[in-house]
């Protein structure tokens, strides 16, 4: 995913949470429970959704993908955010430069910025080193 709504907090019934919303998440957590990879328990309950698939280094597309998601789920989004328990819930934008690249920029729009307020949802932008390839990371 290039770009998902994550939410977590150290007391959010994230079971309940779900109910709540239609938007449906590819990856839950619970807190108490192993992390996914690691011999850690999870210190939080959380939960991902996909906002956009759009390849790490297509910026515009992921920012066409983000409004679009926002408009169309503006109400389940701005629930999550106030739900009870909820500390973080935020728009995180995976991004990444290719090898020959010295730096690419990407403009959030407007728009996009006013729906992520109302929503009250962070913004993210989480770096990966590219391969040399010039795959996705």
């Amino acid at each position: 995913m290039s770009c998902v709504l994550r939410v977590a907090g150290e007391m959010l019934d994230v079971d309940k949470m779900l109910t709540a919303i239609d938007i449906r998440p590819y990856r839950v957590w619970r807190k108490g429970e192993p992390e996914r990879m690691g011999n850690r328990i999870n210190r939080t309950s959380g939960a991902c959704f996909t906002v956009s698939d759009a390849a790490f280094e297509d910026g515009a597309e992921k920012v066409k993908h983000v409004r679009a998601f926002l408009e169309a789920n503006l109400v389940d989004a701005t629930r999550i955010s106030a739900f009870p328990g909820v500390e973080s819930a935020g728009l995180d934008f995976a991004v990444s430069l290719l090898p020959e690249q010295f730096s690419k920029s990407c403009i959030l729009s407007v728009e996009l910025l006013k729906l992520a307020v109302a929503a009250s949802l962070d913004i993210e932008f989480t770096h990966y080193a590219a391969n040399i390839s010039g795959a996705e990371s």
